[in-house]
């Protein structure tokens, strides 16, 4: 396996667990707030 596809995949999880925790705080926040 190419290091660059590693690389990649890895990046691309990455971004993906970020924009599910977030999508998690901003829905909190929203319960809170509203």
């Amino acid at each position: 396996m190419s290091v660059c596809l590693t690389l990649y995949t890895f990046v691309n999880n990455f971004r993906l667990n970020i924009g599910n925790c977030f999508a998690f705080l901003w829905r909190v926040m929203m319960r809170i707030i509203g």
